[in-house]
């Protein structure tokens, strides 16, 4: 039966659809009855627990509650209208979403790889207090351990340091980190596993950065094309 014989056969004005968002699982079948001739709303899920509280004094979600509960809403005129962007406002909005879910990995990554510099090299955090910058990243990819500091010498190391960190570091810094090293209490046994680990870790940063850099690029492309 189409959407006017149900109009007529039930003497209504207007057919209303209302639902709670549930993630990704709704989004196919919102753009699917939107392109129907009914009129499409959507129910803050707060407002629906805060109903199912007052009904019967629980908000616990059930399949036989839930559907009366949004029914019970929607007459009281609490939906919210549902606006679902087009063209390149759409894919902004995916792309923004894209890169927030690429910087939260970052991030993560960066805390797993400062816990493990911390196991084989806990000095090196005194040394560099962030595993994010230029130089840091850079010694840990070609000298992670304290022998390799050790056998890379201060005076390399001095001269590496000044020109990965563009002047902003050099033998101050070294000779810090040439002491740390040094004096290093960090494990040895089972290393060679966690050095694994970290070479991976770095290769994934630089994956993921560049995957950012590629979402922004494509994001500047789509405002302009909205503005």
């Amino acid at each position: 039966m189409s959407n006017s014989e149900d109009k007529n056969a039930n003497n209504l004005k207007d057919v209303v659809v209302g639902y709670e968002p549930t993630g990704p699982y709704g989004e196919p079948l919102t753009h699917f009855i939107r392109k129907k001739k009914v009129k499409l709303i959507q129910i803050n899920p707060m407002h629906t627990k805060r109903v199912k509280e007052l009904d019967g004094n629980s908000p616990n979600k059930t399949d036989q509650k839930d559907p009366k509960v949004i029914a019970d809403i929607i007459e009281l005129g609490h939906a919210l209208t549902i606006v679902q962007p087009e063209g390149s406002a759409a894919e902004l909005r995916r792309l923004t979403h894209a890169r927030e879910r690429a910087m939260r990995r970052r991030t993560a990554i960066f805390n797993q790889l400062q816990d493990l510099v911390f196991v084989i090299f806990p000095e090196f955090s005194q040394v560099f207090k962030d595993v994010k910058t230029r130089s840091a990243r850079f010694l840990l990819e070609n000298c992670p351990t304290p022998e390799d500091i050790i056998k890379y010498k201060l005076k390399n190391l001095t001269i590496t340091l000044r020109k990965v960190s563009r002047g902003q570091l050099g033998e101050e810094r070294a000779r810090e980190l040439y002491a740390a090293a040094k004096s290093s209490v960090g494990v040895r046994e089972g290393r060679q596993s966690i050095l694994f680990e970290i070479k991976e870790i770095l290769s994934i940063i630089e994956t993921t950065e560049s995957f950012v850099t590629e979402i922004e690029k494509e994001m500047s492309h789509h405002l302009e094309k909205i503005s």
